[in-house]
């Protein structure tokens, strides 16, 4: 019986998921999107619903000024950029191929990246799969 409803319960999870998106095709949905890393940040601070329908799928080239350079979890570099007021950011993610690159770089100093992802973290934009 324990099997059945263990059966019935996992049936009922997926079902509820419906179609999950096609994480095959990294292609961009349409040419890139030039913003600053402030009107972004902006942008998700005011409505996030509306924010990831404009951004999200889109290459997007952020500009910014540098206000700190740090690793990630994985020893990979995150540069962060100015956000919408003094205490946030906008976070850019690089492969572990630019930490020679990121190393090379000052705080303060400004930069334009260019990133094919982006999510949010409690309203913070997380840009990913950066180059510059």
């Amino acid at each position: 019986m324990k099997n059945i409803a263990f059966a019935f319960a996992t049936f009922a999870l997926v079902s509820a998921c419906g179609d999950l998106p096609d994480e095959t095709s990294s292609e961009p949905a349409g040419p890139p999107m030039e913003v600053s890393s402030v009107d972004l940040a902006k942008a998700y601070e005011e409505n996030e619903v509306a924010a990831k329908g404009v951004y999200d799928g889109n290459t997007l080239i952020v500009s910014g000024k540098i206000q700190s350079i740090e690793l990630d979890m994985f020893d990979e570099p995150v540069v962060s950029l100015p956000g919408a007021n003094e205490y946030s950011n906008v976070q850019a993610s690089f492969s572990d191929e630019y930490s020679k690159k990121t190393a090379e770089l000052k705080k303060g100093q400004d930069i334009t990246v260019s990133c094919t992802s982006i999510t949010e973290a409690m309203g913070t934009p997380m840009l990913s799969n950066c180059s510059f």
